[in-house]
């Protein structure tokens, strides 16, 4: 019984010795690695990576509205990004934060991204009067060199007055070379005010 059942073993031990059934084992083991690897990209959509390139196409696909550009000045900017977020839900939910988000600069992005993160970041309290409000009252613009200031006043669709200075820098490099992007938004609050009629109002 010992000497039939090492016999087997034997056998099973030179197969394994011999060079070209090891290199044939090898090579069909590296050919499945590499088809296991290039089925990968059809199910990493739910990775981070995946959800980057998928946010990528959403953005582009918002193509209503002027890009950034040289010719635009830092007014021009934050009226563009306010007036999408007055219609914020206009052709599809979030587009308007979409569109402003075409406009933040790099460092900006890097900062406040992706876009889902963005879009929470304007759903939250201190931004939220921004989203379909229904008024707007800008003040003077504030330009050193390649930063701006802009300040503006808003309404929100419940009556709430908010006050913002969007933070706008020329961009240097890039492919935005000369264009003017906002770098940060703040809010502020509000200082009552007496107009020379007696009736009150606020500012910045």
């Amino acid at each position: 019984m010992k000497a039939t059942s090492d016999k087997p073993r034997c056998r099973i031990s030179s197969l394994w010795c011999n060079p070209v059934i090891c290199w044939r084992a090898l090579t069909a083991l590296v050919f499945l690695v590499c088809c296991i690897a290039a089925l990968r990209p059809a199910w990493a959509g739910d990775t981070i990576e995946g959800l980057s390139l998928i946010q990528t196409e959403q953005q582009q696909s918002y193509d209503d509205g002027p890009a950034p550009h040289p010719d635009l000045s830092p007014q021009d900017v934050v009226q563009l990004q306010l007036r999408s977020l007055a219609q914020n839900n206009t052709p599809h939910q979030n587009a308007g934060i979409e569109y402003a988000f075409r406009f933040a600069s790099p460092s900006n992005r890097r900062a406040t991204g992706p876009l889902p993160r963005f879009i929470q970041l304007l759903h939250h309290p201190t931004y939220i009067p921004m989203l379909n409000h229904r008024d707007a009252q800008f003040g003077e613009t504030q330009i050193d060199e390649r930063q701006a200031w802009q300040s503006v006043i808003l309404t929100s669709p419940l009556g709430e007055r908010a006050g913002y200075v969007f933070v706008l820098l020329r961009q240097r490099s890039g492919s935005c070379v000369g264009c003017w992007m906002t770098e940060s938004v703040v809010r502020l609050p509000l200082k009552p005010q007496d107009d020379a009629d007696g009736a009150g109002t606020e500012t910045l």
